[in-house]
């Protein structure tokens, strides 16, 4: 499917890729944390001890929630960017201004290539690509969900009311499609006061997934993120389309 290149103005509040694996059960836990914090380019970013790294290793252990939870987060005291760290999970988060695939992608390749380098025998078993994008009717010309190429009918009559829906797609058998959309009064969290709809559009791997090499998993990252702009711009009106791509 085409789309435009870019946008104007784009709609990205966060972008971020997670990767949960395993890792040689010989390895402690805080061993392969620490290697992960010593590498790739988020050496010497500011680090701060998350809420999961009081719990005690072995109750992580035996609770799959929080056996992938970070324990460290690493920020970019320069950018809007950061990297979480637990000893089965990597996450790097960009948010707004979002710098461009052509930016996030290189180092995305470079958060699976220190996991693949540094520790050994690592099994990846999920992997997540999630935009979160936050319309505004100003620069989106979106006032409302129902600005979006959506419609929810109740009894055969078009809702109007403030909506939260979630829906799924498996366009590939090694990737599933999760939208959200939801109108603001279903959102917590910081968002800009003329915030009007969000949609946040996740994709990630089926529960058998497995890869064992960084090729497997930037090949499957790829595929995602042409899965995140066909599930965008699918809830976007053709014409506002037009409007809003870059000339």
């Amino acid at each position: 499917m085409t789309h435009p290149e870019k946008l104007k103005e784009d709609a990205i509040v966060e972008a971020l890729c997670d990767i949960r694996f395993t890792a040689s059960p010989d390895v402690p836990e805080e061993v392969v944390i620490g290697w992960l914090i010593d590498c790739g380019r988020w050496r010497g970013w500011k680090m701060r001890r998350l809420p999961s790294s009081d719990i005690p290793a072995s109750i992580r252990r035996s609770e799959e929630q929080l056996r992938f939870q970070p324990s460290v987060e690493l920020r970019d005291v320069d950018r809007p960017r950061l990297i979480k760290i637990g000893s089965n999970v990597i996450s790097l988060h960009f948010m707004q201004p979002y710098p461009g695939w052509q930016n996030l992608q290189p180092q995305l390749r470079e958060m699976v290539d220190a996991l693949f380098s540094r520790i050994e025998d690592v099994e990846v078993s999920r992997i997540g690509l999630r935009y979160i994008n936050a319309f505004q009717h100003d620069r989106h010309r979106i006032s409302g969900v129902y600005d979006l190429d959506l419609s929810v009918c109740v009894d055969g009559k078009k809702l109007q009311a403030p909506l939260n829906i979630n829906f799924m797609d498996r366009p590939k058998p090694t990737h599933t499609v999760m939208t959200r959309v939801a109108s603001v009064e279903f959102v917590r969290g910081s968002l800009s006061p003329s915030a009007s709809a969000i949609a946040d559009i996740d994709v990630f791997t089926p529960e058998s997934f497995s890869a064992q090499s960084a090729s497997e998993v930037l090949g499957w990252v790829e595929v995602a993120h042409n899965l995140e702009k066909d599930a965008f711009f699918a809830l976007l009106p053709g014409e506002i389309v037009q409007d809003l791509k870059e000339k």
